[in-house]
């Protein structure tokens, strides 16, 4: 990933105390005793992990590979959660598909360059901003006719039991969204850096 060595240290170093702020505020969450601490926890790790991605080669002690590997194994234990409650027959919270994605995408970009796709790292792209909005606009706030959004094609036992608002940070705080879509707007941000070579 040498490309990313080419990030002006000015934009470098910004980028990686925001990653801070939003690992000290998504670990804070973690610790608590309610039912938000794995999904919480799974941020914490991005954003170490999206940190770790804007630091100085210099700097960086741990590969690449083991990075795809933890987050294969965090996207694993996503799956595997969501067929538990699938299979017990528990509702199912739409933002574990949102995490779910979110960590595909960062295995994605640890395998930079080698499985580099151009339309699919722009495609990314528009999706990282997309999400960077809907953080920022509290729209998983306000989510009950989510569903009537999604196509008919994808309705069935799963789709059923899908739930369409946000248990799993509650009615959640500005403080919040301006984490979750900073984290969005970085990962925007370094796919274009990472794809276009700057």
């Amino acid at each position: 990933m040498s490309n990313i060595g080419l990030l002006s240290e000015w934009l470098r170093w910004p980028w990686i105390v925001v990653y801070a702020v939003v690992t000290v505020v998504h670990l804070s969450h973690a610790i608590d005793t309610d039912c938000r601490q794995v999904w919480h926890s799974n941020h914490v790790v991005m954003a170490v992990g999206m940190g770790y991605m804007f630091l100085p080669t210099r700097l960086k002690a741990v590969s690449d590979e083991v990075w795809q590997i933890t987050f294969i194994i965090i996207a694993a234990t996503i799956v595997v959660w969501v067929l538990h409650l699938w299979a017990t027959q528990r509702t199912i919270d739409f933002l574990w598909m949102i995490s779910l994605f979110d960590v595909v995408a960062m295995i994605y970009m640890f395998a930079f360059p080698e499985a580099a796709i151009a339309p699919l790292t722009y495609l990314l792209v528009i999706y990282f901003i997309l999400e960077t909005i809907v953080w920022m606009g509290g729209v998983f706030d306000h989510t009950r006719q989510w569903g009537r959004l999604l196509p008919v094609l994808i309705h069935s036992r799963l789709y059923s039991r899908l739930i369409f608002h946000e248990p799993l940070v509650g009615s959640s705080s500005g403080r919040e969204r301006m984490t979750l879509s900073a984290m969005a707007a970085g990962m925007a941000y370094m796919f274009i850096i990472m794809q276009s070579g700057m």
